[in-house]
């Protein structure tokens, strides 16, 4: 499925500024996801003691958007859960609470370092217009200076950003080097715990198809920090998002997707470490992301034949219903539930799954297709004809 990160000024303005968003991601379920963070949850909590109706009616939509599921990251590992952010809060709110009580003399830091620096770097940074030379610009600048340099990484150390192998901490120190050399920085008013938290939101929206943010600072950094680290992630404005749904969901059901997905990315790159494909741009049905032709795979066999699968590190519980319900298609109505219940059941206790054959009648195609189990995986097996 496609992984939404909504940042928490588009969660709080679904039901008010932004409710066409949260009715589409309700109608598209199927096809959208948005598991929910701690970082959001930091800043549910902000709210919990100022006003207690604000922090439940945030927990409520929370929940409502993201289903319950939650993207975790941890020691540089991804971990995926289903609980709903109540019950996670039992648990982790302390720990939350005491990230939300980080305080240091960020601003006076800030204004330290580029006291420190040429003020016709600065500028020239901050009116850079193309995010992929953003970066490089400041690492090369903070690497000219030494006193910089060990200034930020002793600000890095005092906030516990160093010698860890963690995406997410690299994204959050580009992310503060950004800020503090000037580019699209935050506010003065803006607290320490608030700015981490921003970081936080950037670097676990990495891990997503999409970053929805109407705050025009962060959609920046992002894309500088993307477009640097080579994350495929799309920054999107709430509004820009809203257009752009009903098209993906249309390429994502659109039958040439299977034959051109065969052709254009079936075919792997061989690596060091073994053979890699380019996920789709709009994975099949909003499930299947990758695609390896048959004939890449042994070359005796036609091009006409390719193996479809989810993404193995984000299989979220929510996504086997819908891949449940394309072979249901094929069943009587009686059967379908019971199907999906027993696909769950069996996947989730990783029980042999059944191979199950269908033929879906597409326009000038045929696609004849099997249901099947590839590396514990949901795969799908597609040939294809025409028929005109």
């Amino acid at each position: 499925m496609i992984k939404v990160y909504l940042d928490w000024n588009c969660i709080t303005h679904c039901k008010d500024s932004f409710v066409e968003l949260s009715e589409l991601l309700e109608q598209y379920r199927n096809i959208f996801i948005c598991p929910y963070s701690e970082a959001q949850l930091r800043d549910v909590l902000r709210r919990s003691d100022a006003n207690p109706e604000a922090y439940n009616h945030d927990l409520d939509l929370l929940t409502q958007i993201s289903n319950g599921n939650i993207l975790l990251l941890k020691g540089g590992k991804i971990r995926l859960y289903k609980v709903s952010p109540r019950d996670y809060l039992l648990n982790e709110e302390s720990n939350l609470n005491r990230r939300n009580k980080l305080s240091f003399q960020y601003h006076d830091f800030r204004h330290e370092i580029r006291s420190l620096l040429n003020p016709k770097d600065i500028e020239r940074i901050s009116k850079e217009h193309y995010p992929h030379k953003v970066m490089p610009l400041v690492e090369n600048l903070i690497a000219r200076d030494v006193q910089v340099a060990d200034k930020i990484n002793d600000f890095f150390e005092r906030i516990d950003l160093l010698g860890k192998d963690d995406i997410e901490i690299t994204i959050k120190q580009l992310y503060f080097k950004l800020d503090l050399i000037g580019y699209r920085s935050e506010e003065k008013k803006k607290s320490f715990a608030n700015i981490d938290t921003d970081a936080q939101h950037i670097a676990l929206a990495g891990l997503y198809e999409y970053l929805i943010s109407d705050d025009k600072r962060m959609r920046d950094k992002a894309n500088a920090i993307y477009s640097y680290m080579h994350c495929v992630t799309k920054v999107m404005t709430p509004r820009a998002f809203i257009k752009e749904m009903s098209h993906i969901v249309k390429m994502c059901y659109d039958p040439e997707l299977i034959p051109k997905a065969m052709n254009t990315y079936g075919f792997p790159t061989l690596k060091e470490d073994g053979a890699h494909v380019k996920a789709l741009e709009y994975p099949l049905w909003g499930i299947f992301k990758y695609c390896y032709n048959a004939a890449a795979l042994d070359n005796t066999l036609p091009n006409n034949i390719a193996f479809f699968m989810p993404e193995k590190q984000f299989m979220f519980y929510d996504e086997l219903e819908p891949i449940a319900k394309i072979v249901t298609l094929a069943l009587p109505k009686a059967q379908r539930e019971s199907y999906i219940n027993s696909y769950k059941q069996a996947y989730m206790q990783n029980k042999p799954l059944d191979n199950v054959s269908f033929t879906i009648y597409e326009k000038k195609y045929r696609f004849n297709c099997v249901l099947m189990t590839f590396e514990g995986l949901p795969a799908l097996r597609v040939s294809y004809e025409s028929i005109q």
